[in-house]
């Protein structure tokens, strides 16, 4: 998922990019919505992301901090 951001913070709507539409950052779906809801949980240590180490936690931190950014 981390991969997937675009540099100025916003997600496509699917990964691995595809032609048209589904490239470009969609908020009307709830796409990034989810991302950042997930990223959120990780950050929050919910139970079922446990096995993450600080690291990671952080490295979605940053990615939060990105999308804030573009949005």
């Amino acid at each position: 998922m981390l991969k997937a951001q675009y540099g100025n913070g916003g997600w496509p709507q699917f990964y691995p990019l595809r032609n048209g539409y589904w490239s470009h950052i969609t908020y009307n779906d709830d796409a990034m919505v989810g991302v950042l809801e997930l990223l959120r949980d990780v950050v929050d240590r919910k139970p079922e992301f446990a096995f993450l180490a600080d690291t990671e936690r952080a490295r979605a931190r940053q990615a939060i901090d990105k999308a804030v950014e573009c949005v």
